[in-house]
């Protein structure tokens, strides 16, 4: 028959036990935190969970079409999972066993170092969904992001694994881009090679001066829509290829073939930089 110990002596005996620090240690040397426990607080520590009018208190911190840096505070990280672990401390006892598995807990959980990153606001995010962003730390591309997530249909999270000093934000290059400048003009380029600069290939930009302006259709109420007129277009290119002399191939009846004027439509991957300094 087992005998149950007085509640006092069990108290004593329970006191002893968490008092022992070394003890306590050698207890849970062999203690494995559980993967959802550490899973879970990895996310913590990437800002998951965080409401997000405590990423940003005020709507005049992040205006429409604007992007703030920031640097992650460890110290506030660490105080946000310590946080998170005081819930199941209900007496002194775990907290004495809290502090014995502490440092297991933080080399598993293992939170960043140095984290930096920036918030975009902008109709930019809710356009393009599959926005990419390359950022650099001392001219060195830091890598894959601990965290990008669209946090609302116009808001990106970025979070990089080192203190960022500069970004480049562009549209993912999954396949040829045609269109205009941004001045609702087109710059030409090289078609042959007979008569352009030596080593030059075909499709290298002519300059700045070899232009032309689209122009667009116009809608039931008389005003340009944003539909281009792609004859007109091809036509007025065929022509300024010619005067350029950069376009030695047989005359067709817009004065470029069809590879031709698409070769002038191609546009690169359009990139925006940001310093943070």
């Amino acid at each position: 028959m087992t005998m149950l110990l007085p509640r006092g002596a069990h108290f004593d005996a329970l006191s002893s036990t968490t008092a022992d620090a070394k003890g306590l240690a050698a207890i849970h040397a062999d203690t494995a935190v559980p993967d959802d426990i550490v899973n879970w607080l990895q996310r913590l520590a990437l800002l998951y969970g965080v409401p997000f009018n405590h990423l940003v208190p005020d709507e005049s911190m992040l205006p429409n079409e604007s992007i703030r840096f920031f640097v992650v505070d460890t110290n506030w990280i660490n105080a946000l999972i310590e946080g998170a672990c005081s819930i199941g401390r209900s007496s002194s006892a775990d907290l004495a066993h809290d502090a014995a598995l502490a440092t297991a807990l933080y080399q598993a959980v293992a939170p960043a170092r140095q984290a930096s990153g920036f918030l975009l606001r902008s109709a930019v995010v809710t356009g393009w969904p599959n926005l990419e962003v390359a950022a650099y730390a001392n001219n060195q591309d830091v890598g894959a992001p601990l965290r990008m997530e669209r946090l609302s249909p116009t808001v990106l999270l970025y979070i990089a694994p080192a203190l960022i000093d500069r970004i480049e934000i562009h549209e993912p290059p999954e396949g040829l881009h045609f269109g205009i400048d941004v001045d609702n003009r087109k710059s030409l380029r090289w078609v042959t090679v007979a008569s352009a600069p030596k080593d030059t290939p075909p499709g290298r930009l002519i300059g700045d001066t070899v232009r032309v302006t689209p122009t667009f259709r116009e809608g039931a109420d008389g005003l340009p829509t944003r539909t281009l007129k792609i004859a007109q277009l091809a036509a007025d290119a065929g022509a300024a290829l010619t005067k350029a002399n950069a376009n030695d191939t047989a005359p067709y009846p817009n004065g470029v073939t069809p590879a031709q004027f698409a070769l002038q439509l191609v546009e690169g991957v359009q990139r925006v930089h940001f310093n943070r300094k």
